[in-house]
């Protein structure tokens, strides 16, 4: 029986969360965490550094995980239970973590926020995931990447749970509704980059059985318990740009060495600009463009340099494009 939308979702693990991670320290328990964020980790390394997006938190296991890799986390949950025990985890660190109360399907954050979002074990118990699946696509950047993973409806351990929940009125699994590594590869599939399985060893395997070689002799037997699938949001094309400094009155440095010197200093503003310094031409995001000439004229100003400046757009096409309007864009310092 699905009870998915008979109750609030925030209510889910209202009496589970104070034992939830008691799971995590059994040997069953820490041998499927080890495998599923091995999995999730191959399709989507953490980068450290990155703004990531952790949904459906719970606990703050997975959270806490990126954090270690050196990412900077936002993680999220409807159940204020659980959101409680990842609270009082994450203060007995210095973990660049946060956790907030969020509905996956309706997030506070603003458009193309987040490098890269991660969802585990979390999707099953969202209804509307396709509305879901949107939500956290709007919050990723531009050449941002996803990952879902989720327990796999068609599997052993789909059927388990599904049991259990038949067997118990009180089992969250009620709650759950298990898809298919199929169902959730259609979702946005021209995006979608990778996907995989794991958990091929059955749920009522004898402890003794749950090492890696076990794992591997029952691959292909019948599909994973858990499986992921990756995407990642498209970005617009880079355009490109030719940078032309012709020196005013008073300057005390010639245009080349003006141009070289403000062709080295934009990698390190932005590291999505690529620079060809024999050519004097670049290539960056269209949507970081203004900001970036914005800190060439800065760069000009602060070092006195008297130069007019003019910067000839590209497309992808080839055709030129001065600055949006066909006519080159000139900043006088």
């Amino acid at each position: 029986m699905n009870e998915r939308t008979d109750r609030d979702p925030s209510g889910y693990f209202a009496d589970t969360a104070a034992d939830y991670d008691s799971w995590y320290e059994t040997p069953q328990g820490a041998f499927i965490d080890d495998i599923e964020t091995e999995l999730v980790f191959d399709l989507v390394p953490p980068v450290p550094g990155e703004k990531v997006l952790d949904v459906g938190c719970g606990t703050g296991n997975f959270s806490l995980k990126l954090a270690q890799k050196g990412c900077e986390v936002t993680g999220i949950d409807v159940s204020p239970h659980m959101l409680q025990h990842a609270l009082e985890k994450a203060a007995g660190t210095d973990l660049p973590v946060s956790f907030s109360q969020m509905d996956a399907r309706h997030t506070e954050f603003p458009d193309d926020h987040f490098d890269a979002v991660y969802s585990v074990t979390a999707l099953e118990f969202i209804p509307d995931r396709d509305q879901a699946l949107e939500e956290l696509r709007r919050v990723l950047k531009p050449g941002g990447r996803m990952v879902i993973g989720t327990i796999a409806g068609d599997s052993p351990w789909g059927e388990a749970y599904r049991a259990a929940a038949e067997a118990d009125p009180g089992s969250v699994f009620r709650h759950a509704d298990f898809p298919t590594r199929e169902e959730i590869e259609s979702l946005r599939e021209d995006e979608v980059t990778g996907s995989g399985e794991c958990l091929f060893i059955p749920p009522d395997a004898d402890p003794g059985r749950l090492r890696r070689e076990e794992e591997h002799r029952c691959r292909g037997s019948h599909p994973g318990g858990f499986f992921a699938v990756a995407w990642r949001k498209p970005a617009p094309s880079p355009v490109s740009c030719q940078i032309s400094l012709y020196p005013l009155a008073g300057a005390k440095m010639n245009a080349d060495d003006a141009v070289r010197e403000v062709l080295k200093i934009l990698p390190e503003y932005d590291p999505a600009v690529q620079v060809n310094p024999m050519s004097s031409v670049l290539s960056a995001p269209p949507d970081i463009l203004t900001a970036m000439l914005r800190r060439v004229t800065e760069h000009c100003a602060e070092r006195q340099i008297p130069f007019s400046l003019a910067v000839t757009i590209s497309n992808t096409c080839g055709r030129a494009g001065r600055a949006g309007r066909d006519e080159p864009h000139v900043c006088e310092r």
